[in-house]
């Protein structure tokens, strides 16, 4: 079986109970040829929601590691899970920014069943949009939501 390309990002909340890594897919293949020949590649705000303790946070590539992982482990370490990711405006009145929050779910569920999820999503603090705004809770209607491939 091939390999996958994924990154490892901790929760930061120093409340969360999860001790391992969130996996995520990793960028593009575009970018992941950049950054293995050293290219620089423009790293925008990338922000994860914690499946465990729902903080949502910004992370920087320092704070990530990345791997490969033959498809087949990948597919019993996810076991069952799908990486899914949240699109939504910023909030301010006359910001036109927009965020996508990763995240790790059920597989299987439907949006509406992704809605209670996203409710309990909490912003920790420093979590700002790139005009600068801070992020506040929105209602889950206001989310696009789509899968994420590994």
């Amino acid at each position: 079986m091939g390999l996958v390309s994924t990154i490892l990002v901790r929760c930061k909340n120093s409340d969360c109970s999860r001790k391992d890594p969130i996996r995520l897919p990793d960028s593009t293949p575009e970018e992941r040829t950049k950054r293995q020949l050293g290219i620089p590649i423009l790293w925008h705000h990338s922000y994860l929601a914690c499946p465990d303790c729902g903080a949502v946070f910004v992370f920087q590539p320092s704070e990530c590691e990345w791997n490969q992982i033959r498809r087949d482990e990948l597919q019993s370490i996810l076991a069952g899970r799908v990486a899914v990711a949240a699109l939504r405006p910023c909030g301010e009145l006359g910001c036109e920014s927009h965020i996508e929050i990763h995240t790790v779910v059920a597989s299987g569920l439907t949006i509406p069943e992704l809605y209670p999820i996203i409710r309990t999503w909490h912003f920790l603090y420093l979590t700002y949009c790139p005009s600068g705004h801070r992020l506040r809770t929105l209602p889950p209607e206001s989310y696009e939501i789509r899968l994420l491939k590994y």
